[in-house]
């Protein structure tokens, strides 16, 4: 049986608070891990794969930050 690397590797998608991590962070992962989930609910395993399919983590850190105050 092959085991398939999960496109969620890398992310933390606990709900719980890390030690080091302060709350600000907390509450923007919490919010980030959320929006990953409901797209993930949202087209499914296959597409979700097809749309990440070197994982979340990577695609993440290739996306330039947008300022969403505005």
């Amino acid at each position: 049986m092959v085991q398939e690397q999960s496109v969620f590797e890398g992310i933390d998608l606990s709900n719980g608070r890390g030690e080091n991590e302060n709350f600000e962070d907390y509450i923007n992962r919490r919010k980030q891990n959320h929006q990953l989930l409901k797209v993930y609910r949202a087209v499914g395993r296959e597409h979700f794969q097809l749309m990440f399919p070197n994982g979340v983590l990577e695609a993440m850190s290739t996306t330039p930050e947008v300022d969403e105050s505005n």
